[in-house]
């Protein structure tokens, strides 16, 4: 897994399949692996935040204060997600706290599960993401966030390999 988020994160900057929100500190936005979607076949998925400098925000497990992102999805009939792979975060210290986040970039991972019986042309993608950006002082985070991927149709050929 480790693996597949430095690829993921390595090809994050070329995807052009992007939703991304309004200017924050700590900017999100969905990013695809692929540039489509085939029923059966899981997708994988970034929210991946970019943070200004100084700024950052929380892990999974934030430490002695903070709340990490959190995701609302809202995902086509039988498509489901699964659970955030979350990166390994750094230690943010803020005296007297000691925390746990991420500064600069962070990618959450998540796969979606679509169905073989899914008969969509397009896989539209929406979350309503919140999250806690901080410096001295921490602000809440809010964006609606969309991203469609057309459907991929695959030979028997590309399947097999």
């Amino acid at each position: 897994m480790v693996f597949r988020v430095l690829l993921l994160s390595a090809a994050l900057t070329t995807l052009p399949f992007t939703g991304r929100a309004a200017p924050h500190n700590a900017v999100p936005e969905l990013v695809a692996e692929s540039a489509g979607f085939a029923p059966g076949r899981p997708v994988t998925l970034a929210l991946r935040f970019v943070m200004a400098p100084g700024w950052h925000i929380y892990w999974k497990n934030p430490g002695d204060s903070g709340t990490p992102p959190s995701v609302k999805w809202k995902l086509p009939a039988g498509v489901k997600a699964g659970p955030f792979a979350w990166p390994t975060p750094k230690k943010i210290d803020m005296p007297p706290l000691s925390n746990l986040g991420y500064e600069g970039e962070a990618s959450l991972l998540a796969e979606l599960a679509v169905p073989a019986s899914y008969e969509g042309a397009r896989l539209k993608i929406e979350a309503e993401v919140d999250w806690l950006e901080c410096m001295e002082e921490c602000l809440p985070g809010s964006a609606r966030l969309s991203l469609t991927l057309p459907r991929r149709f695959f030979s028997r050929k590309t399947l097999r390999s």
